[in-house]
């Protein structure tokens, strides 16, 4: 008996991917200040300060170790699928637990180890007659923010347990200052636990799933960066006296999408912005029923493409894509991107009906929120800068190519609806502690 396609669902596990993960952390502890400076230039020149690195790459390690003998504590963390009987305590016990975890892995399931990631694919793309399957754009837009409270949440969660049952005990104030904290952080672990279990990202969720959550974390002034972890410090230092050691996480750097120009924003406020590689947008063409959500900034010179797959499926078309002004609704132009890398920034967002950047935010670009409006596929919006409209191209699009136009809004203090100015904004990332 066949079921009905509202009934069975929306998705099918293409294929599940099975092994094992290790992951280790080295932490070099050291005794008191002066030590940890030198450490740490010692780990500067002969090793990177952080990310993966081999332990017996030309012998580094093991001078650096020698060098640096009796100055520091070595601390090792191991999480694994298949956790050690015996968790390392030393560098060489690490790095045989490295060298004999694939036959660790090897043991479990007939050796094909344990599932590590499934691929969902949608139905619809089998049979037309099942639904598509369509992301709720504005809960997937809260999710870093959930990610980054839980994480904080958690973090604070093991640090504070373990700290209280090692800490001298205190008078009733400090007493009941620690309840305080413990109370609020359990209240909103309980209410980040019951949202995520509810989390639904289809179409039909809620935007307000997590209202209840990040009241819990806190709201208006005590809605910080890492709002547990700084009030934790803060406290632990006053009751037990414990130093606060705060270094500024410079970031790895991130990279953003200039859309309108085919070159990176250089200013006073944004510098140091680098150039990866300039292009124009591309996208799904114009009524498809099939095909990517997003634009992508295609290079122009030299593509690297591979060769077709015979037999041949249906393919998605990639083409590309051009904006449309108010002023002549019936002409169209290309649209030039760049991407751009801005080094030592934890991040950069695109942030719509703004035209201007939060404070310790530096401004990138500013714009018009733009999308596609007459394609089947539900797309995603762009910040289209605002030097593009002065310049003096024509279209190379035909019929088939997907156009953007201007977003527009209503809203209660507005005069009628208003075009959606937007801006792109890097995180500079100097927030004080306290």
């Amino acid at each position: 008996m066949s079921m009905s396609p509202e009934s069975v669902g929306t998705h099918y596990v293409r294929s599940i991917t099975y092994g094992g993960e290790l992951i280790a952390s080295l932490r070099l502890k050291a005794n008191n200040r002066e030590e940890r400076e030198m450490i740490k230039a010692a780990v500067s020149a002969n090793l990177q300060l952080t990310g993966t690195f081999d332990l017996n790459a030309n012998g580094s390690f093991d001078k650096l170790r020698k060098d640096l003998a009796g100055m520091y504590n070595e601390d090792i963390k191991v999480m694994a699928t298949k956790m050690p009987s015996s968790p390392p305590q030393t560098v060489e016990e690490l790095m045989k637990l490295v060298a004999d975890y694939p036959k660790e892995i090897s043991t479990i399931n007939g050796g094909k180890g344990k599932a590590l990631k499934a691929e969902l694919y949608p139905l619809s793309s089998l049979k037309a007659d099942f639904p598509n399957y369509l992301p709720n754009s504005a809960v997937n837009s809260l999710l870093n923010d959930v990610e980054t409270k839980y994480d904080d949440i958690r973090t604070v969660m093991h640090e504070i347990y373990s700290w209280n049952t090692k800490r001298p005990e205190a008078d009733d104030e400090d007493e009941e200052r620690i309840n305080d904290m413990y109370d609020s952080l359990t209240k909103a672990q309980k209410a980040f636990n019951r949202a995520i279990s509810d989390l639904d990202v289809s179409i039909n969720g809620k935007v307000d799933q997590f209202k209840e959550a990040f009241e819990a974390y806190g709201t208006g002034k005590n809605n910080s960066p890492n709002r547990y972890q700084r009030w934790f410090w803060k406290l632990r230092h006053e009751i037990t006296k414990e130093p606060i050691v705060w270094e500024k996480p410079d970031g790895s750097g991130d990279v953003f999408i200039n859309w309108g120009s085919n070159t990176c924003p250089t200013s006073q406020t944004a510098p140091e912005v680098q150039l990866l590689y300039s292009g124009r947008a591309a996208g799904t063409l114009f009524k498809s029923w099939a095909g990517g959500r997003n634009l992508e900034c295609m290079k122009l010179e030299d593509p690297k493409l591979s060769k077709a797959i015979s037999p041949q499926p249906k393919p998605a078309n990639l083409d590309a894509v051009e904006y449309r002004t108010l002023i002549e609704p019936d002409k169209s132009r290309p649209i030039p991107c760049a991407a751009c890398l801005v080094p030592e920034t934890v991040s950069v967002r695109t942030l719509y009906a703004r035209k201007s950047c939060p404070k310790n935010w530096k401004i990138q670009y500013s714009g018009l929120t733009m999308a596609d409006s007459g394609s089947n596929v539900d797309g995603n919006f762009i910040c289209l800068n605002k030097g593009v409209f002065q310049l003096p191209t024509e279209s190379e699009a035909g019929a088939h190519n997907a156009r953007l136009n201007p977003v527009w809004m209503s809203c209660e203090k507005c005069d009628g609806e208003k075009i959606v100015p937007c801006v792109v904004c890097s995180y500079e990332n100097k927030a004080e502690m306290f």
